[in-house]
């Protein structure tokens, strides 16, 4: 009896070992660092590289442990295997079982499905953008139409306008809003396209809000109320990006509150001091603390620790890309951005960006330039003869001599005939782009290579321009955006030009 219990153990160990090197795993039995048992799958596979690479693996992982590596047979091809290891009992003795599981074509296969699921999402957010680009067009052309109509109805009445001053000047000023909101709305285009490093000037955070809001909840059920502390400083930040961050903010909000019977957003902005005791991660110093309250329904805690991912969108016609923007911006200013939210009770942002230099001291100093004059002599370069012509009557009016050119090759020689004659220019400043021509980037160039102590302006009509966001990188002192208005040419003059009293 006990010999045949010993005859068929052997042949069930036998067909146990059968069994084993037919299965698609290798496995590995190791006592006392030394192989005691290795299938016939385990030396197929690790033919073509030492056994030293699964010494590693043990040395430097604790049991149990899985991992993965990459290994290359003889014949050059590359395989993925999955290494899993543990502590085992084997003949009364303690061992280790490594086993090996070839996941090559599951590699391939998560590659090719990747591949395709990227090829997919492309061509859904194409489409999406095509989408978002039609209704864009749609309102663009709706309130540009608005403003064409405001202008030339204006401009038309000035023919028929007797000698009425009070009416001649309400024309004018109706004029005047057209054009600003003109470029109210250019900005607002410019922000589907913003990137990059943020071109930064100190703004007036109450006006940015009231921008925003104004263009997102035009038209909407939600209503708005603000709370700004007296004093606020200006901060110092570039205005399409905040104004980005505000309506991904505010048109969230706008959207959580479809439902609720009394849609209501509220906004404020306080002054906040950072400092040694704070929780917030920002450096010591004085701050803007503007939130952003709604009583939608808000965000599930589920999904709370995503909502600045990339692409995490729970809209069903979302990209996912509004709040990883606004993270991003935001960070980039310097600042930082938090939220609270219950559900069915609403969600607060809360952002903090950092107070522009000389903050309260810049409107006083800004106020007092316009009982000023300048003198000095400026040179300018831009292919559009009406901004010329607005430059010279501007200059005109400020006392000072204007001379203008077309492109950069005139104006290099304009300067140097100037210093040649010993009569330079005080200010000279460049459009970026000059279509056919030499362009401002290059003509700041060769000014600063030949004249050191030039003084130049960059200006754009496109505020996405990398050079605006680093423009001293380039030789430039300041820049200049359009369009502007005349306090804000003479603003950035007075930086350069001497002043002269006003006459008595």
């Amino acid at each position: 009896m006990k010999l045949d219990l010993m005859n068929q153990s052997t042949k069930r160990e036998k067909g146990f070992r059968n069994i084993l090197n037919q299965i698609d795993l290798g496995i590995l039995i190791i006592k006392s660092n030394h192989i005691i048992y290795a299938n016939q799958f385990f030396e197929s596979k690790t033919v073509g590289f030492q056994l030293e690479e699964i010494e590693k693996l043990l040395q430097t992982n604790k049991t149990p442990f899985t991992t993965e590596k990459t290994f290359i047979l003889p014949n050059g091809q590359k395989i993925w295997l999955e290494i899993n290891v543990k502590d085992i009992v084997f003949e009364e003795k303690k061992c280790l079982l490594v086993i090996l599981r070839d996941i090559t074509q599951m590699k391939y296969a998560k590659r090719a499905i990747r591949h395709k699921q990227d090829q997919l999402d492309n061509e859904f957010l194409r489409h999406q953008k095509i989408e978002s680009i039609g209704v864009l067009a749609g309102g663009i052309a709706h309130d540009y139409n608005n403003i064409l109509t405001s202008i030339l109805g204006n401009l038309e009445l000035l023919n028929f306008t007797s000698n009425d001053e009070e009416e001649y000047h309400e024309i004018l000023e109706s004029l005047h809003d057209s054009v600003i909101r003109a470029k109210q709305l250019t900005n607002q285009l410019l922000i589907f396209s913003k990137g990059g490093n943020p071109v930064k000037k100190p703004e007036s955070i109450q006006d940015l809000i009231k921008e925003s809001a104004n263009f997102i909840l035009r038209g909407t059920k939600s209503k708005c109320v603000y709370y700004f502390e007296e004093n606020l400083p200006k901060i110092d930040v570039d205005a399409g990006q905040i104004n980005q961050v505000l309506n991904n903010i505010i048109l969230n909000a706008d959207q959580a509150m479809e439902h609720s019977e009394q849609a209501l957003i509220k906004i404020s902005a306080v002054n906040i001091t950072i400092d040694e005791h704070s929780k917030i991660p920002l450096p010591n110093g004085k701050y803007v603390l503007i939130s952003i309250q709604d009583n939608g329904r808000g965000i599930p805690k589920s999904l709370q620790n995503r909502i600045f991912d990339p692409y995490f969108t729970t809209k069903s016609k979302g990209n996912g890309l509004g709040l990883a923007t606004t993270y991003s911006i935001i960070k980039h200013h310097g600042g930082y951005i938090t939220f609270t939210s219950e559900p069915y009770i609403g969600t607060t942002f809360y952002i903090y960006l950092p107070v522009a230099k000389g903050g309260k001291d810049l409107e006083q100093k800004e106020s007092s330039q316009q009982k000023w004059k300048f003198s000095g002599k400026i040179l300018v370069l831009d292919d559009e003869k009406s901004i010329h012509m607005l430059l010279q009557r501007m200059c005109d009016q400020l006392g000072i001599q204007y001379e203008g050119a077309f492109d950069g090759t005139e104006l290099m020689v304009k300067y140097v005939s100037a210093f040649t004659l010993q009569d330079p220019f005080d200010l000279v400043i460049l459009d970026l782009i000059i279509p056919g021509g030499m362009g401002g980037k290059e003509t700041a160039r060769q000014l600063k290579s030949q004249f050191l102590e030039a003084k130049i302006i960059a200006s754009s009509g496109y505020s996405n321009n990398s050079v605006l966001a680093n423009y001293h990188d380039f030789g430039f002192d300041d820049i200049l955006l359009k369009p502007y208005s005349f306090e804000e040419f003479q603003q950035k003059i007075s930086r350069f030009l001497p002043t002269v009293p006003p006459e008595k």
